[in-house]
């Protein structure tokens, strides 16, 4: 394994070098991986990282892809994050400066598709560091602007703008007031609200002696990343979920659609009340149905519950809901 990455490190160095020269080396890096333990794959790891610094963009790229694949397999990304973040925030940089530059995005300048050509060597590593480290996640946060101003002109700016936001053990209260249900918890890796949507489906709590599943199990395993990406069944909610502004004074609920938390939004643009994300049920105004899946493969998602609220708990917290304003 270690003289495998030698030679491809070896050869990312010669000046004489191109990247198609270097595919079948890692090629062979991928093949001895299978071979060795975690830990010779670790170590190579490290090794690799120092690659994303080449000054060739393209040879550069091509160590991203290897790092990036040994993410996927389940390396840690310790070593590699400070490297990949750095070389990300280099390309970024220079291709939004660029497009800024440009005053048709119709008619690129070759630096700027030149700039835009190394975004795309870079970001699918970064989506695979991204989708298995908050800490990178919340590191790259500075680079959101950017990847938002370029998102419209470039495939991986945008996937970037979706996954960097992505909250980890974010807390929540989900109250249902016509059932006096709730819980506290956390959540974590859930990139939209349809994802979220299911999470509910399956942790938040019933009331009555005949229960009943409201989702199925493939589904919540695609929504929680312990399952396939996509699976040919379709999702049909069991509310209408509201931010907490659609509380009136009598504990009903406003049906008012600028309350409603939107199945294409973010749990990151859920308001906030004493520190939590508060998210309230109501009965779904219409059948509302959407495709089972998941925006990135890797990424795993939770919604941890770390109690479920009796009837008063519940009144309590609707209560200080309707009293927000005093």
């Amino acid at each position: 394994m270690k003289k495998a990455v030698e030679q491809l490190m070896v050869s990312a160095q010669d000046d004489s070098s191109t990247p198609d020269d270097l595919y079948p080396l890692a090629q062979t890096v991928f093949d001895e991986a299978r071979k060795h333990s975690r830990a010779s794959v670790e170590e190579a790891l490290r090794d690799l990282a120092a690659g994303l610094a080449l000054s060739h963009a393209g040879k550069a790229g091509v160590i991203g892809m290897c790092i990036g694949a040994f993410l996927e397999g389940g390396c840690s990304p310790k070593e590699v994050q400070g490297p990949i973040l750095s070389r990300l925030g280099e390309v970024l940089h220079r291709a939004e400066a660029l497009m800024q530059e440009c005053p048709d995005p119709e008619a690129l300048s070759e630096d700027c598709v030149a700039a835009l050509d190394d975004l795309e060597l870079f970001w699918r590593p970064a989506i695979a560091l991204f989708s298995v480290s908050p800490e990178a996640r919340r590191e790259a946060a500075p680079l959101l602007p950017a990847f938002n101003s370029l998102a419209e002109q470039h495939e991986g700016a945008h996937w970037l703008s979706k996954i960097i936001p992505v909250l980890h053990e974010e807390p929540v209260v989900v109250l249902e007031p016509a059932t006096g249900l709730g819980i506290e918890g956390t959540l974590s890796g859930v990139v939209d609200n349809f994802q979220l949507h299911v999470l509910l489906m399956d942790t938040f709590p019933q009331k009555g002696l005949f229960k009943r599943k409201r989702t199925s199990d493939r589904i919540i395993a695609v929504a929680k990343g312990e399952g396939p990406q996509t699976a040919e069944e379709s999702v049909e909610g069991a509310w209408n979920l509201y931010t907490h502004q659609a509380l009136l004074a009598d504990l009903s609920l406003s049906e008012a659609s600028e309350n409603w938390i939107w199945g294409e939004g973010t749990p990151a643009d859920i308001p906030i009340l004493e520190d939590r994300r508060v998210i309230l049920l109501g009965p779904p105004t219409y059948r509302r149905t959407w495709n089972s899946m998941r925006m990135f493969d890797a990424l795993k998602a939770d919604l941890k519950v770390t109690r479920v609220l009796n009837e008063r708990q519940v009144r309590s917290w609707l209560e200080r809901i309707t009293n927000r304003d005093e």
